[in-house]
């Protein structure tokens, strides 16, 4: 089905078992710490873990530390709040074994004991390695990707034949791939948009092959198990959209989809709207009016906002690129414009994005238009309103559709379509925000080259998993784990 794969070539061109302690969850409306276990890290690498509270009176969650240590390097409590994160980078190898406590409003106290095995650093690279192709997914691109503590969940995606509907959980600990259930799964489709919410996987929108989608699925993966998303309230169907979790939601904002009719088919529209999904009350709730139009675009979370930037522009068959986006607050209703004053990056699309904390958001890579790449970014700061520009020193080499990670120190850039359009890289780069400072990524085996992939944080580790090399647009299976 080489039309099917052209269609996506051109979308995409133009946690260590708990020790104990702690209660589980029931309909009682017990107060519950998750997730059951956290994962292992590296010394000298940077680690990260979010604890997520629910039940009790289910507000004013306070943690703090019951007994034991942190990983060394490592902090975070007390905290307050659904969500408490452990972050930094660990200075020494060892097991560490602490509790956390959880108390709400109505003083009910949950605890849960975890034990952290810190392993001896590998000088950035001794623990790289190939993942396992057994049980693996079949090759796909376009497809998603989440990290849910413990595993990998690849779902979704196309290859040559069509669009897919299947997926595989991948545990880099034991380097195993299970199967991930497709009974109730989506239709299949790529281009879409997956998030973690804690206990779930939330799948939706992305292209059949034959039109866009307006539905999807949530996944569990203590169950295998899916179920559909509601329909009321859900937004326009859409592909080339994005999707960021708050904490409490899955916001969807932007794509492309189809005019209604009595329009032509053929006209397109690109969407300046969204809609918030609440899987606890299992409803959509639309966002206010006033974002921008855009495809192809950016959004990261920034823990009171969302930020959508880039992309392209309102009309789906022009190849007009953006260099604007805007902030929304979900609670107040309100969307500001960001700045588009000196600093600003120069307009793109299929670029990465991804939020580094009091760094602001770092926006790097893309297509200015329908040809070439760029090797620039630039990091924004919400509370400012304000840009600076990413060092070009020691850079990684022009590319677009490559993937970003945060690391808790650094923005890992791996893969993707460099200068030569159609040519699949197989090199990366960290940059360090707080130096502005660019250095190479290199891991101990050669992966293969790949554009259209998917990668995830483990807190010590970066995955990379499918995409499409050379030559003929080849779809990959194959993955790697990369210490940085």
């Amino acid at each position: 089905m080489r039309r099917t794969h052209a269609i996506v070539t051109l979308l995409l061109c133009a946690l260590l078992t708990a020790c104990g302690g702690g209660s589980g969850g029931s309909a009682d409306g017990a107060l519950v710490i998750e997730p059951l276990q956290l994962p292992g890290g590296v010394s000298g690498g940077t680690w990260a873990a979010t604890l997520i509270a629910s039940g009790g009176s289910g507000n004013g969650y306070a943690w703090s530390l019951g007994g034991g240590a942190l990983p060394d390097g490592a902090g975070g409590l007390p905290a307050t709040g659904i969500t408490a994160r452990l972050a930094g980078v660990l200075s020494s190898q060892g097991s560490f074994t602490f509790t956390v406590e959880l108390r709400d409003s109505r003083d009910n106290i949950a605890t849960r004991t975890y034990a952290v095995t810190v392993a001896p650093g590998g000088g950035g690279g001794g623990n790289d390695r190939t993942t396992s192709t057994v049980n693996a997914p079949g090759p796909r691109e376009a497809h998603s990707a989440v990290w849910t503590g413990t595993e990998m969940i690849v779902w979704g995606g196309v290859r040559q034949t069509g669009p897919l509907s299947d997926g595989g959980a991948y545990d880099p600990a034991n380097d195993t791939w299970r199967t991930v259930s497709n009974t109730g799964a989506p239709s299949p489709r790529f281009s879409h948009t997956a998030v973690w919410t804690g206990t779930e996987m939330i799948v939706f929108g992305g292209w059949s092959g034959q039109g866009v989608l307006g539905d999807g699925g949530a996944y569990d993966p203590v169950t295998d198990t899916w179920r559909p998303l509601p329909v009321q309230g859900v937004p326009l169907a859409r592909v080339l959209h994005a999707a960021v979790w708050t904490g409490s939601a899955m916001l969807v904002f932007g794509g492309q989809g189809v005019f209604a009719p009595p329009a032509p088919n053929s006209v397109d529209l690109v969407h300046a709207d969204g809609a918030a999904y609440d899987p606890v009350a299992n409803q959509w709730t639309a966002l206010t009016a006033g974002g921008p139009a855009m495809r192809s675009h950016t959004a990261v979370w920034t823990g009171n906002r969302m930020v959508v930037w880039g992309g392209r522009d309102a009309f789906a068959l022009t190849i007009q690129t953006l260099d604007i986006g805007a902030q929304h607050d979900p609670v107040g209703g309100t969307w500001n414009p960001t700045s588009a004053a000196a600093g600003v990056p120069t307009a793109r699309a299929f670029h990465t994005a991804v939020w580094a904390g009091a760094q602001g958001m770092i926006v790097w890579g893309g297509l200015p238009g329908t040809i070439g790449s760029l090797q620039s970014g630039g990091r924004y700061q919400p509370g400012t309103n304000s840009w600076a520009a990413t060092s070009l020193a020691g850079a990684p080499s022009a590319r677009s559709a490559h993937t970003a990670v945060w690391t808790g120190a650094e923005m890992l850039i791996w893969g993707g379509s460099g200068a030569t359009v159609g040519a699949p890289l197989a090199n990366g780069g960290a940059y360090r925000p707080g130096t502005n400072t660019w250095r190479a990524l290199v891991p101990s085996f050669v992966p293969t080259p790949r554009a259209g992939h998917t990668a995830v944080w483990t807190g010590s580790a970066m995955i990379i998993w499918g995409g499409r090399t050379t030559p003929a647009d080849v779809t990959l299976d194959t993955g790697g784990v990369i210490t940085p």
